[in-house]
């Protein structure tokens, strides 16, 4: 049974910004005597157009040799080689996966089986799991039973670890997150900023909806353009920052429902400019149909924004207190998202009032601290398994 402090090796698909955060918080654990990060690739600029993947804040990160294929939506598939060596030549006291997708990460856990504890960063649930039953479902239970705990993104995670075959004395919940004290210290200077005051006048709604994500026909954008539409509330503006193929489809809608003069297309935006964002906005709305976790959540929170959520997004029962700090809608009724809409303008001087309280609940309940804590006890739990 290998002791603390302990060499940690983390076999991952990339490092983008957000992850960066928790790794550089982990490292510096007592626990840990070390951290390698092991990517299967450098970047994937189509999904993380601002991710940083080959080093950052002292991280000892390096790329496994290999080529990816990008499908014609987030779907990615990397074959690499090589990690048998490089799993050898670090000889980690625990092994990290952070999925089960590629070849690599089997390569790792077969290559674990009789030298170190493994530990599973799960983000999956039931309700964003493309495949529940034949081969691939096969494939992730057999999978999920070999590791020897589960460090689980969320309550709804845990659950559907639990239903692969976990038992659940090898689960470890961990709520899902990003830096929030960063968020909620950006939120604060740009609200004390003159910008402010000069990028709400070019949206002149009485109350702005924000969007931020990619345009896919998953993400479910076309239900908010319909929901605004219905509710029939001419004083609320929608802007939408990203970009992807449903975009023409996208703004020839906002025509043929009369709303194309309030709804706003910006491209992504850096990391640092996304509290602004979040600051003049009233509401994000997440209406997505297939939603692992939905990290933009976190950060409009820790924001001090309300949030309208798709019940299909695995944040949305963790982070979510309805009528407090947002409201959940079934993605497919644009109606209920209609509905919330529809109440918004009467809302919105409370609102307001409530920005700090949302943001300093959010940044105690889902700090970053919370996660390296249960990842911690992942591995505690892992190590004590052998």
């Amino acid at each position: 049974m290998p002791q603390p402090p302990w060499r940690v090796t983390v076999v991952t698909n990339l490092l983008p910004l957000y992850r960066q955060a928790l790794y550089t918080r982990l490292q510096q654990r007592p626990e840990i005597a070390q951290l390698q990060l092991l990517l299967l690739a450098r970047s994937n600029r189509r999904r993380y157009p601002w991710a940083v993947s080959s080093s950052s804040d002292g991280l000892q990160v390096s790329v496994l040799p290999g080529i990816s294929f990008q499908g014609a939506t987030e779907w990615v598939l990397h074959l690499n080689w090589g990690i048998t060596a490089r799993l050898r030549s670090s000889a980690p006291d625990l092994l990290v996966l952070s999925n089960y997708d590629a070849p690599a990460y089997w390569r790792a856990l077969l290559w674990a089986q009789r030298r170190c504890p493994t530990v599973l960063l799960f983000e999956s649930f039931a309700g964003s799991a493309t495949y529940q039953k034949g081969l691939i479902a096969a494939l992730k239970r057999f999978f999920l039973r070999r590791v020897d705990a589960v460090a689980a993104f969320g309550t709804q995670a845990a659950r559907w670890a639990h239903a692969l075959g976990v038992p659940s004395e090898r689960i470890v919940i961990g709520i899902n997150t990003v830096d929030m004290e960063w968020y909620r210290a950006q939120a604060l200077r740009w609200e004390s900023s003159a910008e402010l005051q000069r990028a709400r006048e070019r949206y002149p709604v009485e109350g702005l909806l924000l969007y931020v994500g990619r345009l896919l026909a998953h993400k479910n954008l076309a239900a908010v353009l319909q929901a605004l539409a219905l509710a029939g509330t001419p004083e609320l503006g929608l802007l939408i920052i990203g970009t992807g193929p449903e975009q023409p489809a996208l703004q020839r809608l906002c025509r043929r429902l009369g709303i194309a003069q309030r709804v706003w297309f910006l491209p992504p935006q850096p990391p640092e400019q996304l509290p602004l964002y979040y600051v003049l906005a009233d509401a994000l709305v997440l209406p997505s149909r297939i939603e692992p976790w939905g990290l933009v959540v976190n950060e409009a929170l820790a924001c001090g924004t309300y949030v309208l959520c798709s019940r299909r997004a695995g944040a949305a029962y963790d982070l979510i207190r309805p009528g407090w700090n947002g409201e959940l809608f079934d993605p497919d009724v644009p109606t209920e998202l209609a509905h919330h809409l529809r109440a918004l303008p009467a809302q919105l001087p409370v609102l307001r009032a409530r920005r700090e309280q949302i943001r300093q609940h959010a940044c105690s309940a889902f700090s970053l601290e919370q996660l390296v804590e249960a990842l911690c006890r992942a591995f505690t739990l892992a190590s004590q398994s052998r």
